[in-house]
């Protein structure tokens, strides 16, 4: 809501005529200027006083920065000179003790000859005249003086002798400490460097006594420029003390004698044995107040503290302050001589202008009246003391009184304003006004109590009437009655709110569009839907909020329908959300044009449709596996119907036209014949076990299995599958969970998908297989047809022709294929699909034409446990002479099988009835070894005949045969529960070979 205008009031409105005010004025502006000239003097003044401080404060500074540079200057010359002179010394010691001097010292070890050692002595003699040392000796490795240039030096001092001991040990020259010399009473240092022989072993100890005060002592004393108050100080620790090494300036005698407790860190001294550095304020051992330097020597334990007497800096100080005060001083009295010229000619002009200030108060008074009367809100004014002085007549409606009854009375009698939340009475607009002397707006949620008692919503605000002084004299207040507005905000404010609750009950998402079709408009449900507020989604297109994936055929409809400014109707859109979801929309949309017929943009209604277009791909998806599963359950039921009579047949053809083989030798017009229908058999025999393989009907025997070792051992047979012109590469995964599966049926898959892959390759190419270990959630199971769990990949893939969605449909049917006529049966991978399904798995495939094609195997995986029958060792013989008891209700395959076994030496007791041969079991006199039946049979099954037998031979062996499918079998017990099986078709050979296997056996 704006503000109230505020009428501008030179001056204070006066009930009554006032007498002149030009003398009272005049000696009120005089004397409001003198006040302020009088003002700008002492603000000045005072400003010169503060600038003069903060002056003298910031060349405190500068004074101390300046000393302070000054000593690390000298402190880092001092140090760099400190080094080098060490420098020298030690490159003195390894002159001396190399050359000349180390071949004289081997000489004379060696052959002891007194001119030898004299001629060393001469040379180092000469040395010392020259470089300045106060002694040379060498001493051996034990510390005995061999050679000194003093003479009456003939014992090494302590300090000597320990510096001796540790060249001796580590064999390489080194600096010793300051020490008083006991022989002349002065203080020294030593330098040490060994004399090595030629297997650099230490002959003796060259030592070079440095007296200080001639070489070192003069280096840390001198400075660049001659200060009486500075000094350089060196130290070092010494147990709980600090030692002073250097001569001191004020007292020569206390070197090497001088020492400063570690608990008195207010000594430079101490703070650089502390092993502080840099600038430091304290008291040296005169007790006076220095500033000093800090450092370390370095390659040393020596500290050195530069310092100089703070005195000498507050010296300079105080000449810069005496300065400064004097500039202060003269700004201060030419500020005053300028203030009392000012005040002078504001004097004169104030007098000129007293004259035409009176004329235009008055005519001012008069337009000001005018105005208030005028305004069309409430306006009332007030004296300071808050009496009522002037009413126009819309604050007369507002409040019921007349402004000639309201004169003098107080505000706050005729002006009654009320908290409307609370009821509270609002305190008095005067007082706020005269305290915070300023315009002041109130509260917005006021009441104003007429003089009727009537209330009304008001918005107020006051401002402070003021003189040419600038004295407040008294407020003016206006108001403006807020019933209408009040009631157009309600009434706005119920429409909006019934709007908001309409858009917020609906579930779908309503928009609209500007122009250039971009939101202008989104209500709340976009936050939910696409994960963006109303706010970001203003200045999006549709176009913005299309995902990648979005139908091609539904982009072009949109815009179309957008550049035709055509209505669209359950146009279904993929969106991508702000987190990368994805949302299928339907939405509805009109355009809209304005009044003039020009389009404005679209108006629509979106509704959130994924979860129904995902429960309906679903739906499509689970009908097309159910009427594939239908579809090979059909086929599986035919194959299984035939497989029964089929295989009874084949075993007779068969196993007579093996038994005619053996007869005839290979020169027989007939034996070609019939090898050919031998051959036909056998093909006829496995194309049964593929179609029972697809219809997973046919009999395995499953074992625990590891996938890469099976895989492994199948690669050289899948290499010559598909030829050397294609690469075959094997992947295994580590930590391969195992599978209960057959072997052979693992091999069968291989083979199909390899010769799939072999025959989608033209010319060179890769077939790659790997395995993993995979867990298929449960989300994703539906979808495969699979159990949620743990189970092992296998992944076949190869870089052939690929195929498109309609062959992919379709390749797991029997007889489907798109080889030429005469080329393939149709059964390669429908006999993987039936194999992978018998053994509760499931396979996908992923391909597109020219991209090549992958098969994914899903194998549940299995617990540790086999159930794997234990193989006989050697060759199993072929003829027996053991009494076979053999049930089979197919005469043809009775007559067979016991012709077979008497062939080969054994006694054969047949019969085509269970019942006859339990009878025979009990009247036969000798040994019944084995029982070999059919497994299904009219009268009894052949598993409840053997348990009968065995009930009356209880050491017989039991052979089942059976050519029936693995559904009908495990009806009956399943494989692992009958234990020995043949499987029909079976030839001569097999029969045999099988009897002899289960009779060995034991």
């Amino acid at each position: 809501m704006g503000a109230l205008p505020i009428p501008c009031f030179p001056c204070s409105p006066m009930p009554t005529p006032s007498p002149p005010i030009a003398t009272r004025d005049g000696s009120h502006r005089g004397a409001f200027s003198n006040w302020k000239l009088l003002v700008l003097f002492l603000g000045t003044a005072l400003a010169l006083i503060a600038g003069g401080a903060g002056f003298y404060f910031q060349q405190e500074q500068v004074v101390v920065t300046e000393h302070y540079n000054q000593l690390q200057s000298v402190a880092r010359m001092k140090a760099s000179q400190i080094f080098a002179w060490r420098q020298e010394r030690l490159a003195d010691a390894r002159m001396n003790s190399s050359g000349m001097i180390r071949t004289l010292v081997r000489e004379w070890s060696v052959t002891g000859k007194p001119e030898t050692l004299e001629e060393i002595r001469e040379r180092l003699a000469f040395f010392q005249e020259n470089e300045g040392y106060a002694n040379m000796i060498l001493a051996d490795a034990h510390g005995r003086i061999l050679l000194s240039l003093m003479p009456r030096v003939t014992e090494l001092e302590k300090e000597e002798q320990a510096l001796v001991y540790q060249v001796a040990a580590s064999a390489v020259p080194m600096f010793g400490d300051f020490y008083h010399c006991r022989n002349c009473r002065m203080i020294h240092m030593n330098i040490a460097a060994p004399v090595l022989d030629k297997n650099n072993r230490v002959l003796a100890v060259l030592l070079l006594i440095v007296d200080p005060g001639q070489s070192l002592y003069p280096v840390i004393q001198s400075w660049p420029i001659k200060q009486s108050n500075a000094e350089t100080l060196l130290v070092r620790a010494q147990g709980d003390h600090v030692l002073l090494l250097s001569k001191l300036l004020h007292e020569p005698q206390a070197t090497l004698n001088y020492r400063v407790p570690l608990s008195n860190t207010a000594s430079p001294a101490v703070q650089a044995a502390l092993g502080q550095t840099g600038l430091f304020r304290g008291l040296d051992y005169r007790g006076v107040e220095v500033l000093a330097d800090l450092s370390a020597i370095p390659e040393t334990g020596w500290f050195m503290v530069t310092k100089m007497d703070a005195l000498h800096a507050r010296a300079e100080l105080r000449f810069r302050g005496v300065c400064i005060l004097l500039l202060v001083v003269m700004g201060a009295i030419m500020t005053g001589i300028l203030v009392r010229l000012t005040t002078l000619s504001r004097q004169k002009s104030l007098t000129d202008a007293l004259l035409n200030e009176e004329f235009e108060h008055r005519q001012t008074r008069g337009e000001i009246r005018a105005t208030l009367y005028s305004i069309g809100e409430g306006v009332i004014s007030t004296d300071a003391a808050g009496l009522i002085t002037r009413m126009n007549p819309v604050a007369e409606q507002l409040t019921g009184w007349h402004e000639a009854e309201a004169l003098g009375k107080p505000l706050t009698q005729v002006y009654r304003v009320i908290d409307e939340e609370t009821g509270e009475p609002v305190a008095s607009p005067v007082d706020r006004v005269l305290r915070e002397q300023a315009i002041v707006r109130m509260s917005h949620h006021t009441l104003l109590i007429a003089r009727d008692d009537s209330r009304r919503p008001i918005v107020d605000s006051g401002a402070p009437i003021r003189n040419e002084a600038g004295q407040i004299t008294g407020v003016v207040m206006i108001i403006r009655d807020q019933s209408k507005r009040r009631a157009m905000e309600k009434a706005r404010a119920e429409s909006a709110k019934r709007y908001a609750d309409l858009l917020e009950s609906i579930s779908d998402l309503i928009w609209q569009t500007d122009r250039e079709h971009r939101l202008s408009y989104a209500s709340p449900r976009c936050l939910d839907m696409l994960g963006y507020s109303p706010r970001e989604c203003v200045g999006l297109s549709w176009l913005d909020l299309l995902s990648p994936n979005n139908d091609s055929e539904a982009t072009r409809t949109l815009v179309e329908t957008m550049a035709a400014l055509q209505p669209c109707s359950q146009l279904c859109l993929t969106c991508r959300t702000r987190d990368g979801r994805e949302v299928i929309l339907e939405s509805n949309a009109t355009p809209v044009f304005d009044q003039k017929g020009r389009f404005a943009g679209y108006r629509g209604v979106s509704r959130d449709i994924t979860e129904r277009k995902r429960t309906e791909e679903a739906q499509k998806r689970l009908e097309s596996q159910l009427l594939q599963s239908q579809k090979m359950e059909v086929v599986g039921r035919l194959a299984g119907g035939v497989a029964h009579d089929f295989n009874n047949m084949l075993t007779v053809i068969g196993s007579y036209v093996e038994m005619t083989l053996s007869d005839l030798t290979e020169q027989h017009p007939l034996y070609r014949r019939l090898f050919e229908v031998h051959k036909a058999v056998q093909h006829s025999a496995d194309l049964t076990r593929q179609l029972l393989a697809f219809a997973r009907k046919q009999v395995i025997a499953p074992k625990v299995l590891d996938l890469n070792e099976t895989i492994t051992a199948a690669l050289k047979m899948l290499q010559r599958l598909i030829g050397e012109h294609i690469d075959l590469q094997w992947q295994p995964g580590a930590s391969l969970w195992p599978v209960r599966m057959d072997s052979t049926q693992i091999g069968q898959v291989l083979a199909n998908l390899a010769v799939n892959a072999r025959d989608a390759i033209s010319g060179a190419g890769h077939l790659h297989i790997q395995t993993a270990n995979v867990v298929v959630p449960a989300d994703d199971a539906p979808c495969l047809e699979l159990s949620p769990g743990d189970y092992v990949l296998i992944s076949v893939k190869d870089d052939g022709c690929g195929m498109d969605q309609e062959t992919q449909s379709r390749i797991f049917e029997p007889f489907f294929t798109t080889k030429e006529n005469g080329c393939g049966t149709g059964l390669g991978l429908a006999t993987v699909y039936g194999i992978v399904k018998q053994n509760d798995g499931a396979i996908t495939v992923a391909s597109a034409p020219g991209q090549g094609t992958v098969f994914h195997v899903y194998l549940p995986r299995a617990e540790f446990s086999a159930n794997a029958m234990p193989l006989t060792n050697g060759a199993i013989r072929q003829r027996g002479v053991e009494t076979i008891l053999l049930v089979e209700d197919e005469y043809a395959i009775l007559e067979l099988a016991a012709y077979i076994l008497e062939q080969r030496g054994y006694t054969v007791l047949m019969t085509r009835s269970p019942a006859e041969a339990v009878d025979l079991a009990r009247r036969h006199q000798g040994a019944i070894h084995l029982l070999l039946t059919d497994l299904i049979m009219p009268e009894m099954n052949g598993r409840d005949l053997a348990r009968t037998v065995r009930d009356i031979l209880p050491a017989v062996r039991v052979l089942y045969m059976s050519g029936y499918t693995a559904d009908i079998i495990a009806h009956h017990g399943g494989m692992e529960r009958l234990g020995h099986f043949l499987e029909k078709p079976f030839t001569a050979s097999q029969l045999t070979r099988k009897v002899r296997e289960v009779l060995d056996q034991g």
